[in-house]
């Protein structure tokens, strides 16, 4: 990624996504991890929702989690390129203790929309917008969403954190300079940024590119980051597709 070796002086900045999380661990080309990086702040999060079908016996998660004791195997999409709702997937079905029957061949969401809603799975993560549009949201019901706390969009749906499980994923953007730069630069940008995102025009462009405007500062999102990123090598490793474990601690695991 070019950005990480660009000028440490404020001129070059790198927009970054969920890829400089999780593609170290399952490409080899992908040199760049979030430690090469100093984040300026985070401009949108998107989150991920767990949906079954409106007809599902399941009104809320408790009812799908009671599932565990029951020892029912539940089918769900099987991961394909890893997106974030996929992320979402595997970690709530690790932390969760669910049994999964994983169904292959599912590699888009909205293949995997269209195996919920014909019965082929009991659940899939999506991301909000697309179940809130107008052509699906009648047709499946949100048990949680993967976010650190309630989204106002869907005040009355709990976070997966109300459930007792500390998972908060979706797509997100954030800008960034190269790891090294000086942090009044950091500083002085990061606040040029905020006050931006304070103002409408930018968050009117964001809403109009499908994003949720969603502002954290430096250190924030340096720390979120870093959680993402190992969460994601455990994640892989656990399941046998990491390629590498070489940083933050995960070596021999």
């Amino acid at each position: 990624m070019a950005g990480a070796q660009a000028a440490t002086d404020g001129t070059a900045l790198t927009l970054l996504t969920p890829a400089v999380t999780l593609a170290p661990w399952l490409s080899r080309r992908m040199d760049c991890t979030p430690a090469n990086f100093a984040p300026l702040g985070r401009i949108s999060f998107t989150p991920v929702v767990l949906i079954v079908r409106a007809d599902a016996p399941y009104q809320s998660i408790a009812d799908l989690l009671s599932r565990r004791a029951a020892r029912e195997e539940l089918a769900a999409p099987a991961p394909s390129d890893w997106d974030p709702s996929q992320v979402a997937q595997a970690l709530f079905v690790a932390r969760a203790g669910l049994s999964v029957h994983a169904v292959g061949g599912l590699n888009t969401p909205a293949e995997r929309l269209r195996a919920l809603l014909a019965g082929d799975v009991d659940l899939a993560f999506a991301p909000l917008d697309g179940v809130l549009d107008p052509g699906v949201a009648g047709q499946v019901r949100i048990l949680a969403v993967s976010s650190p706390a309630r989204v106002p969009r869907i005040p009355e749906v709990p976070s997966l954190r109300d459930a007792g499980l500390d998972i908060a994923v979706g797509g997100w953007r954030a800008l960034a300079s190269p790891a090294g730069s000086p942090r009044p630069v950091i500083d002085q940008l990061s606040e040029a940024l905020r006050t931006v995102m304070e103002g409408p025009p930018l968050r009117a462009e964001l809403t109009r590119a499908g994003l949720a405007p969603s502002w954290l500062g430096p250190d924030e999102v340096e720390r979120v980051l870093t959680s993402e990123y190992c969460d994601a090598g455990t994640l892989f490793a656990s399941l046998g597709v990491s390629v590498r474990k070489q940083v933050l601690g995960l070596e021999g695991r």
